[in-house]
C-alpha cells in the first residue's frame, strides 16, 4: 500500500487584495431582452473596464436594476448563472478553465425611505436592501471554485409588480480578491 501525503499549498506572496468593483451593463440589446421577457445574457470579457488586475476571484456577485419600477416594499429576484466557463488572467496572459455551472440568487427589497439597511441607492432616490446575497458559501466541503468576472452571464429577473419598461442599466457589483502585483 502506497500512502500519498500532500503538502499544504504555498501561500501567495503577497496575499490577494480585496476588491469591490462595479461593471455597468447598458447595452440596448441586453436591456431590451430583459424588458421583453425578464431574461438576458452577455459576456464580460477579460479586458473589461475596471478589471485590470490578475487573478480576480469573486465569492460575491450582486446585480442592481436601475430604472426598474415596483411598489414600495416589493422584492426583486435576480437569478445569475454562468455555464462554468471562465477566463483567468495571469502575467498578461489569458487562460480558460471550466467548473460547475454557477447559479446564484440575489434578492433585494426596494423602499422609498431608508430603514438603515440600504446597501444601494438608486438614481430615483429609492433604496435597495439585501434579502438574499449572491455569495458563494466559504464552507470548504462544498468544493466550489470561486468564479472570475470574465464569463458569459445569464440573468433572469422577477418581482411582484416589477416594471422593467424604464430599465436604464444593470449594475454588476463584484466583491472578491485580485493579485496585488498587477
Amino acid at each position: 500500500m502506497v500512502l500519498h501525503i500532500r503538502s499544504a499549498p504555498e501561500p501567495r506572496d503577497p496575499p490577494p487584495t480585496a476588491i469591490d468593483k462595479l461593471h455597468v451593463v447598458d447595452d440596448p440589446r441586453v436591456l431590451a431582452a430583459l424588458v421583453a421577457d425578464g431574461g438576458a445574457h452577455w459576456v464580460l470579457p477579460a479586458d473589461a473596464h475596471g478589471f485590470t488586475r490578475d487573478r480576480a476571484r469573486l465569492p460575491r456577485v450582486r446585480m442592481w436594476l436601475e430604472g426598474a419600477r415596483l411598489p414600495d416594499g416589493s422584492t426583486v429576484h435576480v437569478r445569475m448563472a454562468t455555464w462554468g466557463n471562465f477566463l483567468h488572467r495571469s502575467g498578461g496572459s489569458s487562460y480558460q478553465f471550466t467548473s460547475r455551472p454557477l447559479v446564484r440568487d440575489f434578492r433585494y427589497r426596494v423602499r422609498r425611505a431608508d430603514d438603515g439597511s440600504a446597501a444601494w441607492v438608486f438614481p430615483n432616490g429609492t433604496y435597495g436592501s439585501i434579502e438574499v446575497d449572491g455569495v458563494i458559501d466559504d464552507e470548504p466541503g462544498y468544493a466550489y471554485i470561486q468564479p472570475t468576472p470574465y464569463a458569459e452571464w445569464h440573468v433572469a429577473v422577477t418581482g411582484d409588480g416589477l416594471d422593467l419598461s424604464g430599465l436604464t442599466r444593470v449594475v454588476m457589483q463584484f466583491a472578491g480578491s485580485v493579485n496585488p502585483r498587477t
